[in-house]
């Protein structure tokens, strides 16, 4: 904000993110260990900027660029939230600005920031007497607040020391924004002990940005507030344009969101039925034991392509493993539905039974049928090893609930 200058308006824009915590007895979100919940966060790409004030000569050369890299600001950062870019750079003080008239009667006071003051026992106050002591001593003048011509609100937060794992103090003060009037009863103020005031603030912890604030503001005696609109934004393509290089970067990604978001939930669909199960692993997969499926899970958590190298050692050494003459682990269908699943690039596809028309953003033919093929070619396996996985967990849960021979 500049004194005198019409206000700009500014936006923090929001994200939300729903979770969920799973009891493991039953496999689903319970109050006893937190079920649902959802994050309230700052949207990612949001830019903020700062300021550092510290005295000259306190800190050595180049302090600033300790401030820069990569960081992780607030909570549940293990859970890949606050990853922040810190730039840092040194601002030249600007020259002092021109002294503004200050009246010798009255005080009008703004703070842009939350002010914490004592009382005369050291104790967090709220009382604008006590703010009044502050600032006059500050000022070099004798205050008293005019009970008439305020508007305040208290304002208290509970910090947290994470590093501690413990509570820190209560901060209690004046919220930013208020607005009071004071009487100047003995001394005389000065530009200057304006201008030193507004530039170091008041009360505690103000290296923290507290006790900011601005003395005999010119926006406090306007009667109609002027209002920046906020910039316009890049109008949108008209429909039927040529989509730009970065326009189609940015398509490819949302295409390929829309894809693994569809991926999941057809496989939740399949595993959640035997039928579907059956179809996927074949007649008579129950008899297969648990260890060997380990080995399919193990083979699938990295797939390169259908039919690679490590597919084709493992499935040969499993038809080998049919000859012995004892009860066979892999029954026929079992080793059959695997092969075709791991080999035949479209098995997966035809099983899933994608909207892709909906999923992939191109109006003409050719195009839709060339990044159709494109993204089957990339998702196929991570749609074979999410396939496999679902159902093989839900196969397990099964059988522990004893839902029958599949």
């Amino acid at each position: 904000y500049t004194p005198g200058a019409a206000l700009t308006v500014a936006d923090c824009p929001r994200s939300e993110h729903t979770h969920n915590t799973v009891l493991d007895e039953q496999q689903r979100p319970t109050a006893e260990v937190g079920g649902l919940y959802t994050y309230e966060a700052i949207a990612a790409d949001t830019v903020l900027r700062a300021e550092v004030r510290v005295p000259r000569g306190l800190l050595p050369q180049g302090w600033e660029r300790r401030l820069e890299g990569e960081w992780r600001l607030g909570r549940a950062r293990k859970d890949g939230y606050g990853l922040t870019d810190v730039t840092a750079h040194r601002v030249t003080m600007p020259p002092a600005p021109v002294p503004r008239p200050v009246p010798q009667g009255r005080l009008r006071v703004w703070l842009l920031s939350p002010a914490l003051v004592t009382d005369s026992r050291l104790r967090p106050s709220t009382d604008p007497a006590d703010l009044a002591a502050v600032l006059g001593r500050a000022l070099g003048a004798e205050l008293r607040p005019v009970p008439e011509e305020r508007a305040v609100e208290p304002q208290r937060s509970d910090p947290w020391h994470s590093r501690w794992g413990l509570p820190r103090a209560s901060l209690l003060g004046l919220r930013a924004g208020s607005c009071l009037t004071f009487t100047i009863r003995a001394g005389t103020v000065t530009a200057e002990a304006v201008h030193r005031v507004e530039l170091s603030g008041i009360g505690l912890r103000r290296a923290e940005g507290f006790g900011q604030l601005h003395i005999e503001d010119p926006l406090l005696d306007v009667p109609k507030v002027e209002v920046e609109a906020p910039a316009p934004e890049t109008a949108p393509a008209a429909p039927g344009a040529e989509l730009t290089a970065e326009d189609d970067t940015v398509l490819a990604v949302v295409e390929e969101g829309a894809w693994r978001a569809a991926i999941r939930r057809h496989c939740e669909a399949l595993a959640a039925e035997p039928k579907g199960r059956t179809g996927v692993l074949g007649a008579g997969h129950g008899s297969v034991p648990a260890t060997q499926f380990g080995a399919l899970l193990t083979l699938v958590a990295d797939l390169d392509g259908p039919g690679g190298v490590r597919v084709g050692h493992w499935l040969a050494r499993l038809k080998q493993m049919r000859g012995v003459e004892r009860k066979k682990p892999w029954p026929p269908a079992v080793t059959e539905a695997v092969e075709q699943l791991l080999t035949t690039p479209g098995r997966v596809w035809d099983l899933l039974a994608l909207p892709e028309g909906e999923l992939t953003a191109r109006r003409d033919q050719a195009a839709l049928g060339e990044r159709t093929a494109a993204l089957r070619e990339r998702m196929w396996g991570e749609a074979v090893r999410t396939l496999v996985e679902d159902c093989l967990t839900a196969h397990r849960r099964a059988t522990e609930d004893k839902e029958g021979p599949a």
